[in-house]
């Protein structure tokens, strides 16, 4: 059995993280079970020459090429999927989001850029902020227009189509 090298193993890293892409990798499928060895140095390597870089937290890893590390677009992502998402039995009513509201679904670095993400939205007018008392909420901007629109003074004073009898 020949032996493993250490540039073998980066290559083979390397190689792993060109297949998963932007999704990233743990260190179980990268093959870094016991956290010793060729691999695991060669890891160490990649991340001290900034190749690699670690999206999630220390316990729960996605290891992703640095080109993929870019924890602030998506923040950006999770919080207009969590904004834009429908709660079943709303009825249509605007929802009103607290930050927890925003941020599920996001970890490790993500998570740390949810702050900035957020004011980026609302700099960009795709969140809007609502304050009352202490309690800043938000709203995405396609559920108000969308709510505008339905209400709008033309959709009301517009009559009914008449139906032939």
């Amino acid at each position: 059995m020949p032996v493993e090298t250490l540039e073998n193993q980066v290559e083979k890293l390397l190689f792993k993280l060109r297949e998963a892409g932007p999704a990233g990798l743990t260190k179980g499928k990268l093959g870094l079970k016991a956290g010793r060895g060729k691999a695991a140095q060669a890891l160490l390597e990649l991340i001290a020459e900034r190749k690699v870089a670690n999206l999630g937290t220390a316990t729960r890893t996605c290891f992703v090429l640095i080109e993929h590390f870019n924890p602030l677009e998506r923040a950006c992502e999770r919080i207009e999927k969590n904004a834009l998402s429908e709660k079943p039995g709303r009825g249509g009513a605007i929802e009103l989001l607290v930050k927890r509201d925003l941020e599920k679904g996001c970890a490790g670095e993500v998570r740390k850029k949810v702050d900035d993400a957020v004011d980026w939205l609302v700099k960009e007018r795709r969140l809007v902020r609502f304050r009352h008392g202490r309690t800043i909420c938000f709203v995405h901007a396609e559920t108000l227009r969308g709510a505008a629109q339905a209400t709008s003074p033309g959709e009301a004073a517009r009559p009914a189509p008449e139906t032939p009898s």
